[in-house]
């Protein structure tokens, strides 16, 4: 659960989730606001607490890959495909779990927009990458 209050429905939800043996994972926030006071209270009736998204994958027996330094990018050692052009390649590192605006990696792989376009297109065909809202893409494992 993310960003709950007291009275959300959420609430309820989850609770019927826990009480049929299910896992709940909640979020913490802010505490100076009520939106997530919900989150709060399931976290102390056993919810799990979530601070990133290895505690979810952990949680459920996925391997994750952690540094002493904290939490890694789950995709830092995931293959790209070895028969990709360099200019793919490079789009396709650029690429996370976490949405990437197309305007961010055009500056950062100092390609052209119509060249980024492009890329991204052929990565989303073949199953390397997703369009998300806000003009952004994120990698497909």
């Amino acid at each position: 659960m993310i960003e709950s209050p007291l009275d959300s429905g959420s609430l309820i939800t989850a609770r019927e989730a826990g009480d049929q043996g299910r896992d709940v994972f909640a979020i913490p926030g802010p505490i100076d606001t009520g939106r997530n006071a919900g989150c709060h209270k399931l976290i102390q009736d056993g919810a799990k607490l979530v601070q990133n998204v290895d505690d979810i994958l952990e949680e459920l027996g996925v391997l994750t890959l952690r540094s002493p330094d904290g939490p890694t990018n789950l995709l830092s050692s995931a293959p790209i495909p070895t028969n990709l052009p360099p200019e793919q390649r490079r789009v396709l590192e650029l690429l996370t779990l976490q949405p990437r605006n197309v305007d961010s990696m055009i500056v950062e792989s100092k390609m052209t927009a119509p060249q980024v376009s492009s890329i991204l297109t052929l990565l989303e065909m073949r199953g390397l990458a997703r369009r998300v809202p806000g003009n952004a893409f994120v990698r497909v494992l």
